[in-house]
């Protein structure tokens, strides 16, 4: 899978592999991504949640919900933050 940057250049962004992997094996990577400098995982607060029709996200003031393949955007002030994680995540 690729991710398309800005500049319309592509970069290796994921690999998914179809073999079976052990628990041990998920753990390391699951290491990498909390704690590698180079992981854009744990540089700030980020909640997702898959719905039935689409995903909810929330990084830092920006509300983005994807429902029947459309996306909002929007830039939320704390107080609406602090009511959208309830409203979407805290139920």
């Amino acid at each position: 899978m690729k991710r398309s940057y800005r500049d319309e250049q592509f970069k290796l962004a994921y690999r998914f592999k179809r073999e079976s992997i052990t628990w041990d094996q998920l753990r390391i990577s699951q290491q990498i991504i909390e704690q590698s400098e180079d992981s854009m995982f744990n540089k700030r607060a980020l909640l997702t949640k898959c719905t039935e029709d689409g995903t909810v996200t929330l990084s830092e003031n920006n509300l983005v919900i994807m429902k029947n393949g459309e996306k909002k955007n929007r830039v939320l002030t704390d107080i609406e933050k602090q009511q959208a994680k309830k409203e979407y995540f805290y139920q």
